[in-house]
């Protein structure tokens, strides 16, 4: 009797370890998203009065996207090389999304923006 109560001792252990460890695992694993999304240009930065493009402000172009991969709806910013030429405010653009949720940092998610483009039209269909 006493043999097995031990064995189902040392189960309940190894079980419970077994789990902690995997709980563990899961939370410091970083999730990520790769994907295109369409944004919309909402501000352009200038280095100087006049200037070229350094950079532009991006915003979730909520018409276009259904569904959001990112997890609080604030603007991102890209630079201008990562622009197509004739860039201007309130254009949409498709752009390259890359997204690093790292829990152990409690920082939040790394998102990289590049390789933005205007967005191909759709497709009529003849009759």
């Amino acid at each position: 009797m006493r043999r097995l109560l031990l064995f189902g001792a040392g189960a309940v252990c190894i079980t419970g370890m077994v789990l902690i460890v995997g709980i563990f695992v899961l939370a410091v694993t970083p999730r990520e998203w790769d994907g295109d999304f369409n944004f919309r240009v909402i501000q352009l930065c200038h280095d100087k009065d006049g200037g070229p493009v350094s950079c532009a402000t991006l915003e979730p172009d909520k018409a276009r996207s259904a569904v959001s991969p990112f997890s609080d709806g604030a603007p991102l910013s890209t630079e201008a090389w990562n622009l197509p030429d004739m860039t201007k405010i309130g254009d949409v653009l498709t752009c390259h999304v890359h997204q690093r949720d790292l829990l152990t940092t409690g920082a939040g998610a790394i998102v990289d923006v590049d390789q933005c483009r205007h967005p191909r039209p759709r497709a009529v269909p003849r009759p």
